[in-house]
């Protein structure tokens, strides 16, 4: 039976960092099943989710500390269960992607909308641009949301266009492609 690891990471990027992580996992014999990996800011940033033997995960477990230490890294670890583990029941997956000029508590903003609706933000990325000929501050988000079966999706539609224009956000909702 595979038993689940979420590792995260944070701290100052440099080249290999992956390269390390990953060959520690894969040395004790687990596989990244998920990950997330960015560098925000000067910042590497990153979360996975690893699978293995029992004995293997504990294994990378007992070496985050020494791993964390050698690399200069911020990492936690924390036992998870399967990615089917998880029920999405009745919902629907959708794409939320919105551009606006950028400004403070767009993502706030648009999350809580979607939260007092009872719909799950399963992935969020965020990105602050120059607009190719002006060059103004723009930001572009992309959401993959999970909405109940019995929540009308023209009526959602309607709603989070007209509250994203009054944000100032260009917003568009669409089925999500598996």
């Amino acid at each position: 039976m595979e038993s689940y690891l979420v590792l995260t990471a944070v701290g100052e990027d440099r080249p290999g960092l992956v390269a390390r992580i990953t060959g520690l996992i894969a040395d004790s014999g687990c596989n990244v099943a998920d990950s997330r990996m960015s560098v925000l800011g000067t910042q590497f940033a990153f979360i996975l989710l690893l699978a293995g033997e029992p004995e293997a995960v504990a294994a990378v477990a007992a070496a985050v500390p020494g791993l964390a230490a050698e690399l200069g890294l911020f990492v936690t670890s924390h036992p998870s269960g399967p990615p089917a583990a998880r029920a999405v029941g009745d919902r629907i997956p959708y794409e939320v992607r919105g551009v606006c000029l950028d400004h403070p508590g767009v993502v706030h903003e648009i999350s809580h909308f979607l939260a007092q609706r009872n719909i799950n933000i399963g992935e969020l990325t965020t990105r602050t641009h120059a607009a190719p000929v002006t060059g103004a501050p723009l930001f572009s988000m992309r959401l993959a949301v999970e909405v109940s079966a019995d929540q009308g999706i023209s009526g959602l539609r309607r709603d989070l266009e007209a509250f994203c224009d009054s944000l100032g956000v260009d917003v568009e909702i669409r089925p999500l492609a598996g």
